[in-house]
């Protein structure tokens, strides 16, 4: 236990700037409705820098430059911070902390402790709850404050000690809310896993192992087996924990050597890109080809089409002169010479009749073969 002692008296002097921080009755009972300070003797703990506790109570110096300005500073702006951020109902201002009236005080100081024990009843006289507040959680500095120190609270001989408790009363405030042990379970395998996990068990067998050794002396061995065996239990978990990763390592080293021994993805995507590349190429130059053939077949077939345009009229001006012929052959008296003649200008006119229909079937063809090819 003493070597623990001195690790809790180092570990919170180094957490907590070397401020006094504790545990009360008033956190683990909050919603009591009586006063903390109902019993004569309290199971409290006190944790604050080596040298600032006596264990028949009696007053020691406060090591803190309570009067220099810039730790008063320091105090006022940790103090304000705490009270606009948790709903102080007074007014703050610059002088609220530095030239404080004895009403600010009070109101301040009950808003504080209120935080601790929000049951809690006043007596009559404000200066002696103040006293007994102080001494039921262990101000290790309580027997440096007087009733007249809190009857002239804003005094320049009494202020530097009473912002000095305040701001010890915020700390362990803070300290309180942080390591309530009402918030969380320890045993929950996800607070395990949290960084808070080692500075909230200790900080429980703390609060219950130091009231034991300040009464008794005795070192609480119980105590400390249970702590080892909770510190046992993480072990045991992240040994676990630590298997399942290096297995997790192993799977993945091995699907990694897998991934090396065969050819990279990225080789075997690059050259499938260089193929989708020249592929492309080849469709554009295929694509410009058949765009001029399609134009060349336009120019044929708007040819072919004046050809057989031509043809049809041509056709059209031999049937007109045909029919003013054979008119003519009917208005005159024909004898067998000219009949003769006639039918063998008839036969002539035919044959380059069919020659000219010939032709106009050719040119036909020739346009429905190439709009046939040219639709291909």
């Amino acid at each position: 236990m003493s070597h623990a002692r001195n690790n809790a008296a180092a570990g919170a002097a180094g957490g907590f700037g070397g401020r006094l921080a504790a545990q009360t009755p008033a956190t683990n009972r909050i919603n009591r409705r009586v006063s903390v300070f109902a019993s004569s003797r309290r199971t409290t703990m006190n944790i604050a820098a080596p040298g600032t506790i006596s264990r028949n109570g009696a007053g020691v110096k406060d090591p803190r430059a309570i009067k220099e300005r810039a730790f008063q500073a320091k105090a006022q702006q940790r103090i304000v911070s705490y009270l606009s951020s948790h709903g102080y109902p007074g007014l703050l201002t610059p002088k609220t902390l530095a030239t404080p009236t004895v009403k600010d005080f009070q109101t301040i100081f009950r808003f504080l402790y209120a935080q601790l024990d929000p049951r809690y009843v006043y007596q009559k006289k404000f200066e002696e709850d103040v006293l007994n507040i102080l001494r039921g959680i262990r101000y290790p500095y309580v027997n440096n404050i007087s009733r007249s120190h809190i009857y002239s609270a804003g005094s320049m001989s009494t202020w530097p000690g009473l912002l000095a408790m305040l701001l010890w009363l915020v700390e362990l405030i803070e300290c309180v809310t942080q390591m309530n042990p009402q918030e969380t379970d320890v045993n929950d395998p996800e607070f395990k896993d949290s960084v808070q996990f080692v500075d909230r068990v200790f900080f429980d067998y703390l609060s219950k192992a130091y009231p034991v050794w300040l009464d008794s002396g005795e070192e609480p061995t119980d105590l400390e087996q249970a702590l080892a065996r909770q510190f046992e239990q993480k072990n045991a978990h992240l040994i676990q924990e630590t298997a399942e990763i290096e297995r997790r390592l192993a799977n993945a080293k091995t699907e990694l050597d897998a991934l090396q021994s065969n050819e990279s993805p990225l080789v075997q995507l690059e050259r499938e890109r260089v193929e989708l590349i020249s592929d492309k190429e080849k469709f554009e130059s295929y694509i410009q080809r058949l765009e001029s053939k399609h134009q060349r077949m336009a120019d044929f077939v708007a040819n072919q089409r004046q050809q057989q345009d031509a043809a049809q009229i041509e056709q059209m001006t031999l049937e007109k002169e045909k029919a003013e012929i054979q008119k003519v052959v009917d208005a005159q008296q024909i004898s067998t010479e000219d009949v003769d003649r006639m039918n063998s200008e008839r036969n002539q006119l035919l044959e380059t009749l069919k020659n000219v229909q010939e032709k106009v079937q050719e040119a036909t063809k020739a346009v429905w073969d190439k709009e046939i090819k040219l639709q291909r």
